[in-house]
């Protein structure tokens, strides 16, 4: 058994597996945290819900549930197997889809500089959309069907996975939307083979059977019709600019044109790659002399017709390249042998260079989901946030809220709404990641109430919210609602990710008093002078409470300096960031310290450091900016 593995071809699936866990933290998106909540709902109450009871921004959540059961898949391995343990279906179906690949790739080709090619780079780009997510199960799929039709059709042999084909659409429909894209390659290729079987050009094995399982799996379609046309609803969710829906065009402006080039993200790049090498073998192979059937030319037409949907669906890129990329060998084997070998071990060195790279950065080199631009008011881009060394979610917030008070009803920004659904059960948030539901006046009451726009007072009243958690400098996006301004509100908890309000009568008790500070000045200092003495106090009482609070030190630290006491700045400041060795505020800090002393050597090597850890966050370009023209100033 052992002779008849290929050590390479198997060196190729341990080296993805790793790039799979590598570049994807777990639970590092909002989705995750919602189809956790769901499955547990499922769990607890024993039946599939049709209202959405997680939020309270509107009175009419009724939604058609395409996810239910991925949440249930997902609950459960994080309730017997630990949160963690969501690694485990991510690596499975990204391993599963890329086995099915190789299996397909098997049909065209046995040359192994070509297999290893193909797959390192769907490989690459598939990783992009391997977040703790339902589509995963879909990306396995749509593999698997690839694999079934396409070895019928080119070698005339009928894989037993076909039989498993009606109990996957049975399923597929509460998993994940994805389904009318795979029934919908399956259905093809039904036309193609019935075609053949109608026209007697070639009557294959099993025929009937293969339609009949085609039929049931239909029927298991049929029962489920309403889950299994929410594709419909993908107009609605586009005009709400859920960017993610979006078009191609929509997606590689998304900067607003700010270093176009740098932030166009990857996978576009191997996707004009595949459509420019697709459409040259293509015309190459038309051209080429030789006796071709009328269903070659209907299957390339509809596969080259499912590679330009990414246009229309940028989110489609990856499974896009994963249908299309087997079919690449058989374009290949009518060019010369030399040039394939040559064009093969180019782009495996390549793309082994960007899949051991992206393993020990821990992020997927050239993909911006990791990097977002910020805009001014004026809705100008101002510059590249990174989500990579911050906290992505307000984790010791969200502990805080469960011990120290009684929220319901919760109001921070969408991506947060999801952990706190998931993390502090059963409060209400104004909206989650369901979109089936929402109006505009829902999105424009959102908007009003995270800036504290026209009447965001008001809206508060109205829907009674008692708790919010606004977004502090390092969070990757976020809100800013002004509860400061309203009696009966108070500060329970800050960090440099969130900070956390409360409406005094839910309020059990205070972790810590914070009434001397003011995160609304403009000024480094987040307190007025008059009340100095009693912030310091108050920032030393947060530390107590929690060693770790990136806020309080900094802000003990930027007081020193203020105040001339150099020595104090520089032990807290290196005290914090050995506490903290992954953040960059503290090597910034460290760099002003530094700076303030004369030392613009030492200072310029500390900012460099913050911008390494920072992934040259735009606020760390700036602040660096700051602090050594400073120094040049001294100097």
């Amino acid at each position: 058994m052992l002779r008849k593995i290929n050590l390479t071809i198997l060196a190729v699936f341990i080296l993805l597996g790793i790039y799979f866990i590598r570049v994807r933290s777990v639970g590092d998106t909002a989705d995750t945290y919602w189809h956790l909540a769901v499955g547990r709902q499922v769990w607890q109450e024993k039946h599939i819900s049709q209202t959405d009871d997680f939020v309270y921004g509107k009175a009419d959540t009724h939604y058609t549930s395409t996810e239910w059961l991925s949440g249930l898949i997902f609950f459960m391995f994080a309730k017997f197997l630990g949160f963690e343990s969501l690694v485990i279906l991510r690596v499975a179906c990204g391993l599963g889809a890329v086995f099915f690949l190789y299996k397909t790739l098997e049909i065209f080709t046995k040359e192994e500089k070509v297999q290893i090619a193909v797959m390192a780079a769907t490989g690459y780009v598939l990783a992009i959309r391997l977040f703790d997510r339902p589509e995963n199960f879909s990306i396995l799929f749509v593999a698997a069907i690839n694999y079934v039709c396409l070895k019928y059709f080119f070698n005339e042999t009928l894989s037993k996975l076909l039989y498993s084909f009606p109990l996957i659409f049975l399923v597929w429909p509460s998993i994940h939307a994805f389904v009318v894209y795979g029934y919908a390659l399956f259905s093809f290729w039904i036309i193609i083979y019935s075609y053949e079987f109608i026209r007697k050009i070639k009557t294959r094995p099993k025929f009937l059977q293969v339609v009949s399982l085609w039929a049931i799996s239909t029927a298991a379609i049929l029962i489920q019709a309403k889950r299994f046309l929410f594709f419909l609803e993908l107009k609605k969710l586009t005009s709400f600019s859920v960017n993610e829906w979006g078009s191609l065009t929509d997606r590689v402006f998304l900067s607003k044109g700010y270093q176009f080039f740098s932030q166009m993200p990857v996978e576009v790049y191997f996707y004009i790659f595949t459509l420019i090498l697709i459409l040259g073998l293509t015309i190459f192979w038309i051209t080429k002399k030789g006796q071709r059937g009328l269903a070659l030319y209907l299957i390339f037409a509809a596969y080259f017709a499912i590679a330009l949907t990414p246009f229309r669906y940028y989110r489609l890129i990856p499974i896009v390249i994963l249908a299309f990329a087997p079919l690449a060998p058989f374009f290949l084997k009518d060019l010369k042998k030399l040039a394939v070998d040559l064009t093969a071990k180019a782009l495996t060195a390549i793309l082994l260079i960007l899949l051991i790279g992206s393993i020990f950065l821990g992020y997927t080199i050239g993909s911006k989901s990791y990097f977002k631009s910020s805009f001014d008011e004026n809705g100008q881009t101002i510059g590249v946030k990174s989500r990579l060394w911050g906290q992505v979610f307000p984790k010791k917030t969200s502990e805080v809220i469960k011990e120290y008070l009684q929220t319901k009803h919760l109001y921070t920004f969408d991506w947060w709404s999801n952990y706190f659904i998931w993390q502090n059960p059963p409060i209400q948030t104004y909206s989650d990641v369901m979109y089936q539901y929402r109006t505009q006046e829902d999105f424009l009451e959102e908007q009003a109430i995270a800036s504290g726009e026209k009447n965001w007072d008001k809206l508060v009243e109205k829907y009674n919210i008692d708790t919010v958690v606004n977004s502090q400098f390092a969070a990757p996006k976020g809100n800013n609602t002004p509860v400061y301004k309203l009696a009966n509100w108070k500060l329970v908890y800050v960090d440099n990710v969130s900070a956390l309000w409360a409406r005094d009568d839910v309020i059990k008790t205070l972790p810590v008093d914070l009434s001397a500070l003011n995160l609304e000045l403009q000024t480094p200092l987040k307190f007025k002078p008059e009340n100095k003495d009693k912030a310091v106090t108050q920032l030393e009482n947060l530390i107590k409470f929690y060693p770790k609070n990136d806020f309080a030190r900094g802000q003990l630290i930027q007081n020193y300096i203020d105040e001339g006491k150099i020595a104090d700045a520089k032990n807290l400041a290196e005290q914090s960031r050995n506490l903290l060795p992954k953040d960059p505020t503290f090597p910034m800090y460290l760099s002003a310290v530094y700076a303030s002393m004369g030392n613009c050597r030492q200072a310029s090597q500390f900012s460099k450091e913050a911008l390494r850890k920072s992934y040259n966050d735009f606020n760390f370009q700036a602040l660096e900016e700051i602090v050594l023209s400073n120094c040049q100033s001294i100097q």
